[in-house]
């Protein structure tokens, strides 16, 4: 066989399995969406949700307190409506995190991953998610009189469904859609560039240590400014999501929690790792001494941190050579 015919038959091969899996993932959704649907008639699910805009009002606050910009984000007004408690069905619980998922992945695809957009949805998502573990486990209906005992199993029973197509969803996508990872890498081969913003995309979570092992491995000796400009990145979206809206300081607690979030101890996968290379135990010390060193740091005391792990990041044991602001490394 040529390699075009190879091509042409793998290609086939691969959307036979696309096709197969799709219609199977498309199955779950369904049986999931129609045994919500059967839940928009219970009035004991609608107070439940009416109840849980608390948990959203909170949010929506803290971005009112803490970026001035967040009212502008086009999916602010999608979280002004779960806040004002506009979503009282799981219908419209389901449809309202598929909107943010989209915003979040758009502004991943436009590596805008540092701004406000991308934060809030990422944000809502969680609370979402959130809230969805709590019908699942019923503990969202503690200590409500008069919800028909049937209305919680269903609603359980409805997000059970759900929760096992996305799942199924996670799991299998990335075998279909690494086509953007790829080029990312073909990138930092060529050039020995990549985008910052991009790259956090794809390892904004725990377990990215293999996808920073190939990038870094990709981008040679420009390796070690990708691994400042990232780190200064995970910390200015940590330092945002971290701010006292009473205060307007930073919650040493919160901070922390909210850094310790991309470690894993599964071994070889943790991201906050690979990100601190050789000096991980030492920069989490340093992480873990911050709440003990300065309990009131302000948003421009991290700030200055930031900025000195992006042009001085030996400061902070990450061996990485000085970075421009605002320039691909």
């Amino acid at each position: 066989q040529s390699s075009e015919t190879l091509r042409r038959a793998l290609a086939d091969d691969m959307k036979q399995t696309w096709d197969a899996w799709n219609t199977s993932n498309n199955k779950l959704y369904e049986n999931a969406t129609a045994a919500l649907q059967g839940t928009k008639v219970s009035s004991g699910i609608t107070t439940a949700l009416r109840n849980s805009s608390s948990r959203f009002k909170r949010l929506q606050d803290k971005f009112d307190s803490n970026d001035i910009f967040a009212q502008y984000s086009g999916a602010y007004a999608r979280l002004k409506d779960l806040a004002d408690g506009q979503i009282d069905n799981l219908i419209q619980l389901k449809n309202a995190k598929m909107e943010f998922r989209a915003v979040l992945k758009d502004a991943t695809v436009r590596g805008q991953t540092g701004g406000t957009t991308y934060r809030l949805a990422k944000e809502v998502i969680e609370e979402i998610d959130q809230l969805q573990k709590d019908i699942i486990s019923k503990k969202a209906f503690v200590g409500m009189e008069g919800v028909p005992k049937a209305d919680i199993e269903q609603a359980s029973a409805a997000f059970k469904l759900l929760k096992a197509a996305d799942e199924d969803f996670t799991k299998n996508i990335d075998k279909f859609s690494g086509a953007l990872y790829q080029n990312l890498i073909r990138q930092a081969k060529t050039t020995g560039k990549v985008d910052a913003d991009e790259v956090f995309g794809f390892i904004d979570n725990p377990t990215s240590a293999t996808k920073l092992q190939e990038i870094f491995t990709a981008l040679g000796p420009r390796a070690d400014a990708a691994r400042g400009q990232l780190t200064a990145l995970l910390f200015k979206n940590v330092i945002a999501d971290s701010i006292d809206p009473v205060t307007k300081l930073i919650n040493p607690v919160k901070f922390t929690t909210n850094i310790m979030k991309y470690d894993s101890k599964d071994l070889g996968k943790s991201t906050l790792k690979e990100l601190f290379g050789p000096e991980y135990s030492i920069n989490m010390g340093l992480l873990r001494e911050i709440n003990i060193l300065n309990p009131r740091l302000t948003k421009k005391d991290l700030n200055a941190l930031i900025n000195n792990i992006e042009t001085n990041p030996s400061m902070f044991k990450l061996g990485a050579e000085p970075v421009k602001k605002g320039t691909p490394f």
